[in-house]
């Protein structure tokens, strides 16, 4: 009886984890430069995974105001999850991209494939669950434009997470969380809050 219930325990912390969407942004010289010099966020490369609907796309995003346009390099609707690895399967080419969870946050590559190298690292910009936890490494697109986040990982600025708490904005600096606020009717506390650091 003892086994059965902490296996439940187990069953239930992992599906809110694992039920989910990941987005993982990466950037060319060409989008870096086009983004500065636009001065938007209107291009940048994409891993999406989506274990839930079992789905995955690897591609180039070009955004068009409130239009986003994705051109895929890869495709596949075979995605597996065995402990820490992400295997995304696709059909056409037959490639298999195989992804080893870091951290929540860090997806590291296991092979070479003609769009990675062994051991590139990712990491996390947008995640959601089934259960309304998400996840969002800026407050807005734009916040990205001089952002080395998707680089190195180091998490500077404004973070958005929402779970059963409610949603919470988390100021970094220096990969370290220096300031938080929970968001509330009070409008006053988060316009200071936006005020201070954004």
């Amino acid at each position: 009886m003892k086994k059965y219930l902490i296996a439940a325990i187990i069953m239930i912390q992992l599906v809110p984890t694992y039920s989910q969407k990941w987005d993982f942004y990466y950037y060319t010289q060409t989008d870096i430069t086009n983004n500065i010099v636009n001065n938007k966020h209107e291009r940048y490369n994409l891993i999406s995974i989506n274990l839930s609907d079992n789905v995955f796309v690897i591609g180039k995003m070009v955004v068009f105001s409130d239009l986003h346009d994705v051109k895929a390099i890869a495709f596949g609707r075979n995605v597996k999850l065995c402990h820490d690895t992400l295997y995304c399967s696709e059909r056409v080419f037959h490639k298999v991209f195989k992804f080893k969870f870091i951290n929540t946050y860090t997806i590291e590559t296991l092979n070479h494939t003609a769009i990675f190298k062994k051991g590139e690292r990712f990491y996390l910009h947008e995640s959601k669950t089934h259960n309304g936890q998400s996840f969002t490494a800026f407050l807005y697109p734009n916040d990205l434009i001089h952002s080395t986040y998707w680089k190195t990982g180091i998490r500077e600025g404004i973070h958005k997470y929402v779970d059963r708490g409610g949603e919470k904005l988390i100021m970094y600096k220096n990969n370290k969380a220096i300031d938080s606020i929970t968001i509330t009717e009070d409008s006053l506390a988060l316009k200071s809050f936006l005020k201070k650091y954004h």
